[in-house]
């Protein structure tokens, strides 16, 4: 009986975890489907799910590398590394980087809202962020590639533009990722879809979306550069 019991208590939640892989499979599927769906019930909190139980993943994966990273940067400004202060320090880089998904999420959805309503876009911005925040399911799939590459070339090794620490090649990749083309080609799927929009002007928007964050990647691979 509790052996029964505690089946049917775990069920819903194994339930929910297939229900969360599903859809973001369907990004690869059938994507056209998997718009649809949030035109007729958008979601916002499966697929930042997706992206940020995976990201943490990605964070434990190089977990090893972040803190011989810390440490180094402790050592240099003086500061006594004792394990509490670099296990505190890790977990507060895990929730920024967390929080950082949802927020950058939520304002990009809703740059993207504005964006497709001024288009002649008719979604709520409900859809629009919801229909961003499924687009953004390939930095999921990022995240857990760069996991399996950690564990398989070691953390070190990890090029720091997929989400590692070794800066070599840095700057190429932020420019030239495949995820985020991935991601750029499915909001414009999207925007077609829940905004019913033309393939111009979604794609358009989808566009400038992923020249926006291209350079900021690009800012950003280069500052790590300097910093590292």
């Amino acid at each position: 009986m509790s052996g029964t019991a505690g089946r049917t208590t775990a069920r819903p939640g194994a339930d929910r975890a297939l229900a969360l892989i599903d859809g973001a499979l369907d990004t690869i599927v059938d994507p056209r489907r998997a718009f649809s769906r949030v035109a007729a019930r958008p979601r916002i909190l499966p697929p930042l799910l997706f992206v940020v139980t995976s990201t943490l993943l990605m964070y434990v994966a190089l977990g090893s590398a972040f803190e011989t990273r810390l440490l180094e940067a402790l050592g240099r400004a003086g500061i006594e590394a004792t394990p509490r202060l670099v296990w505190l320090l890790l977990s507060l880089g895990g929730a920024l980087g967390s929080t950082q998904i949802v927020i950058v999420t939520l304002v990009a959805g809703l740059i993207t809202h504005a964006a497709a309503r001024l288009s002649g876009g008719s979604a709520d911005a409900h859809r629009s962020v919801a229909c961003y925040a499924l687009a953004t399911v390939p930095g999921g799939f990022k995240a857990i590639t760069v996991a399996i590459l950690a564990s398989l070339l070691g953390a070190e090794n990890v090029p720091l533009a997929t989400g590692g620490v070794s800066s070599g090649g840095g700057a190429l990749l932020a420019l030239f990722d495949p995820f985020s083309l991935w991601a750029a080609f499915l909001l414009g799927i999207g925007l077609a879809t829940v905004h019913g929009l033309s393939a111009g002007r979604a794609f358009g928007i989808s566009l400038s979306m992923f020249m926006a964050g291209w350079a900021m990647n690009a800012a950003l691979a280069a500052a790590r550069g300097v910093l590292v």
